[in-house]
């Protein structure tokens, strides 16, 4: 079981603050001034949402990574992610946003940082905190990119617990 091999995330929070950073566009006073100039920015789609279904308690954060390539997504390269964010998590679901990720496909990847130490805690092989993949089949089943991968403006995702 290769379940993120306990990859160490840290210093991935500031790769990915980074990142995402460089991909929000600032918009000018100008832009932003009068009603005639609201009228004339373009509507943002919708973009990426994904649903997570099964969060255990409102600890920690829920760390989600997308990826539009299978080299990243299948070594778990999170700084190399097109989408990066870390929410807090909430028992039950949790529904997540990447409006600038309008073109798919994309593939998620995602834990369940109960502790928040910027890790995927295992004991032995067993995982301590939740994960899940888009497109899972189930929690011993670990999709290649081509499985994961989604052209689906939604994606919803079962969190996994041991």
């Amino acid at each position: 079981m290769k379940l993120f091999n306990g990859i160490v995330v840290t210093g991935v929070l500031m790769l990915g603050l980074a990142f995402l950073a460089s991909r929000i566009p600032v918009l000018a006073a100008s832009e932003t001034e009068g009603a005639e100039d609201q009228e004339a920015i373009p509507q943002i789609q919708e973009g990426l949402r994904v649903e997570i279904k099964g969060v255990r308690n409102n600890k920690g954060v829920i760390v989600i990574a997308v990826f539009d390539q299978a080299p990243p997504f299948e070594q778990y390269k999170y700084e190399e992610s097109i989408g990066y964010q870390e929410v807090a998590a909430e028992k039950g679901s949790v529904l997540v946003t990447f409006p600038r990720l309008i073109d798919g496909p994309y593939a998620v990847s995602l834990f369940h940082d109960e502790n928040q130490d910027s890790d995927f805690n295992m004991d032995g092989s067993y995982p301590t905190e939740g994960y899940g993949t888009s497109n899972a089949k189930d929690s011993m089943h670990e999709p290649t990119f081509d499985e994961a991968a989604s052209s689906s403006s939604h994606i919803s995702i079962k969190m996994h617990y041991f």
